[in-house]
């Protein structure tokens, strides 16, 4: 039977033993806000892997494009899909160390790291304006 752990990184998916162990966690490898996992079609985002990818199959499941479930790259055909599926069956894999998702390149992974692994708020200055409101 699997052991239920007390509490669980919800972003890099790590168990812990105790709820502190995870607040200790979250406060040594996390940002506040933090939403690595991205959807590279609308830029919809999360904290949670499981989220973007049933973000995918809800909201784009007509346009015949495939995501990868390692590294979160959208594809355009089921060739393209296989080809890149089986590089990251038989390649050296470069894991993220903040998250789940593993590239297929170095500079895939530092990009990723760059980009999705910072805090997202919404800038001081916007916060109280209705949804839809022009900003210059």
């Amino acid at each position: 039977s699997a052991v239920r752990s007390a509490a669980k990184c919800k972003i890099c998916e790590l168990n812990f033993d105790h709820e502190q162990m995870l607040l200790q966690h979250m406060k040594e490898n996390h940002k506040p806000g933090e939403m690595p996992y991205v959807c590279q079609v609308c830029n919809f985002r999360s904290s949670v892997y499981a989220e973007v990818d049933s973000h995918f199959r809800a909201e784009h499941e007509n346009t015949k494009s495939l995501l990868c479930p390692f590294c979160l790259k959208v594809i355009k055909s089921a060739n393209g899909y296989l080809q890149h599926f089986m590089r990251h069956q038989n390649k050296g894999v470069f894991r993220c160390s903040k998250c789940r998702l593993q590239f297929l390149s170095k500079k895939d992974k530092m990009d990723h790291k760059t980009n999705h692994h910072k805090t997202h708020r919404k800038p001081r200055q916007l916060y109280g304006l209705t949804p839809g409101t022009k900003v210059s």
